[in-house]
């Protein structure tokens, strides 16, 4: 009954929220509000049916740093 209503509050902010973000013609904005919005009620399904999931430390250690390596890159590109 839970995960029936986590996804009814899930539709019903995407409901809400989408049509206006549509209206004034911000797709990279709609596109990234679903993106998030099916996430985040992923996520919350999951810890509801108690399935173990990792910490997210790992995941955001490796983008920060991919990130940081690019980032010098272009840095250096620029100093020479």
């Amino acid at each position: 009954m839970a995960v029936a209503g986590v996804i009814l509050v899930g539709f019903l902010i995407i409901y809400f929220n989408a049509p206006q973000i549509y209206q004034k013609k911000h797709y990279k904005d709609l596109i990234i509000f679903l993106v998030l919005t099916v996430l985040g009620l992923v996520l919350s399904i999951l810890m509801l049916l108690d399935v173990p999931i990792g910490s997210p430390t790992m995941y955001i250690k490796k983008i920060s740093n991919y990130i940081w390596k690019v980032s010098t890159n272009i840095s250096s590109f620029f100093t020479r």
